[in-house]
């Protein structure tokens, strides 16, 4: 893969590691790289590993690198020795000391060429990221955790980072903020910008996923439709929103393991709960890639693609499952959206929502 290089004085690495001696600066540069991915991935990757092949350590640090990963081996990062050549990468993480958020800028000892933390390999990824400068993030009153202020720092100094992970998905210093922080970006300086998304759009996913494969359930599928699988799971559970919504997700992510919910589940749904065990028979996560897949099919490659042939010049990002854009050109996205389910063969519910 080419890898871009930007000239930068300095880098972001975690706070509280002193980077000294003769491989200080290529430290830095390690170290801001795993900073950056595990901002980037750490909904996803929630024990922090970050897939780092012998390929990307030469490039981010030259040749040298195992003398860089000896050095930071138990003083800044640990590593996953249990990769295996052509079936598991190498793994590295912050250590727990320096997962807590907090980050500084180190200053090269000269301006080297810094690996660029946008890897935009395809053209509508290049395409989204050529519009981020007109997306501005005004200064906030309140005060964000260290991760969110380091996506936020690093949107307002024009040091984006995006790339697609190995499940399609599309990560940004935007996609990294909070939705309410995300509200009060401005398009163009100007214009108020709107987030659009897809009602129950993971439950929809796994919905068209069981029925590809031969699971059909018409009752799941048509409330995954009308953006109310989550109440009718409330009102079988007895629960609250938000915990019904954390089990059906941890359902969908995780092993499945007996629980009441599951147990509600598999009585109202059998054939999408058979299809849930049978997916995540050789690997639990399986059936989460396969929706991480589905959906970066559905938003990257079908949403963004039409919108860069069809709207070039209206600036779009990406949330995953929904769509940021300017207030004055919703209902032109929220339509695309509506077609792309529709080749799908689902009519997904896409709510009108005011501004937060």
């Amino acid at each position: 893969m080419m890898m871009n290089y930007i000239a930068h004085p300095s880098v972001l690495v975690p706070s509280g590691y002193a980077f000294d001696g003769r491989l200080a600066d290529l430290s830095a540069l390690l170290a801001h790289a795993i900073l950056c991915k595990t901002v980037a991935f750490r909904r996803e990757q929630p024990c922090c590993w970050i897939r780092f092949g012998s390929a990307e350590l030469r490039r981010t640090v030259g040749g040298n690198y195992s003398d860089v990963l000896n050095l930071l081996d138990g003083r800044l990062i640990e590593r996953d020795h249990s990769f295996s050549i052509g079936k598991r990468s190498k793994r590295l993480r912050l250590l727990r000391t320096y997962r807590r958020g907090g980050w500084c800028a180190y200053r090269l000892s000269r301006r080297r060429r810094v690996p660029s933390d946008v890897k935009a390999a395809d053209d509508v990824s290049r395409w989204l990221v050529s519009h981020f400068d007109r997306f501005i993030l005004p200064p906030s009153p309140f005060k964000w955790n260290s991760w969110i202020e380091y996506s936020a720092h690093r949107i307002r100094t024009k040091r984006y980072y995006a790339m697609r992970c190995r499940h399609g998905r599309f990560h940004s210093c935007f996609t990294s903020l909070k939705r309410e922080l995300r509200a009060t970006l401005l398009v163009d300086g100007q214009d108020d910008s709107v987030e659009i998304d897809v009602a129950n759009a993971q439950p929809l996913l796994l919905a068209i996923l069981a029925r590809d494969a031969g699971y059909v359930d018409p009752e799941f599928l048509d409330l995954c439709e009308r953006g109310e699988i989550y109440e009718h799971l409330q009102f079988r559970t007895g629960w609250s929103r938000s915990p019904t919504k954390k089990a059906f997700l941890v359902m969908l992510f995780d092993r499945v393991h007996p629980s009441e919910f599951w147990d509600m589940f598999r009585r109202e749904f059998p054939a999408v709960a058979e299809f849930t065990v049978e997916t995540k028979r050789p690997d639990h996560w399986r059936l989460a890639h396969l929706c991480q897949w589905r959906e970066s099919e559905l938003m990257i490659d079908g949403v963004c693609k039409v919108a860069m042939q069809t709207l070039p010049d209206v600036p779009l990002l990406t949330v995953h499952d929904s769509i940021v854009c300017s207030a004055k050109h919703e209902s032109s996205i929220r339509e695309i959206m509506a077609t792309e389910f529709h080749k799908q063969g689902v009519k997904a519910t896409i709510p009108q929502k005011e501004k937060v």
